[in-house]
C-alpha cells in the first residue's frame, strides 16, 4: 500500500509511473515526450569519481545504487533502485513497530 503524499497522490492518479510510462522502459520523457534519454548509472560510494548517488544501507554493507534516467529535452528525471537491493533496503528502512 502506497503511503504517498498528496501531493504524490495526483501524480500517481496520472498514470506517470505506470510501467508504460516508465522511462526506462520505453525511452519516452513522461513530460515532455522527449527521446533524447541518457541513463546515469549508480554507483557505490569511493568507486570512481562520480559517485553517491546511492542508498546507504549499514556500516559494513556496500550501499544500494540508484540509476538516474534524464531527459536531456527538458530535464525531467526518474530515480530507480535495482530489484536486487529491494529486499535489503526494506530490512535497513523499514520502520520496526515499537
Amino acid at each position: 500500500m502506497c503511503r504517498c503524499g498528496e501531493e504524490n497522490t495526483e501524480i500517481l492518479k496520472t498514470g506517470l509511473f505506470r510501467k508504460e510510462t516508465q522511462m526506462k522502459k520505453t525511452n519516452v520523457c513522461p513530460k515532455c515526450g522527449g527521446t533524447d534519454i541518457v541513463k546515469v548509472s549508480g554507483t557505490a560510494s569511493g568507486s570512481g569519481r562520480y559517485c553517491c548517488n546511492e542508498v546507504p544501507l549499514g556500516l559494513f554493507m556496500v550501499p544500494a545504487p540508484v540509476d538516474r534516467f534524464v531527459c536531456c529535452t527538458c530535464g525531467y528525471s526518474e530515480e530507480w533502485l535495482r530489484k536486487s537491493n529491494l529486499d535489503d533496503i526494506r530490512e535497513r528502512w523499514a520502520k520496526k513497530p515499537k
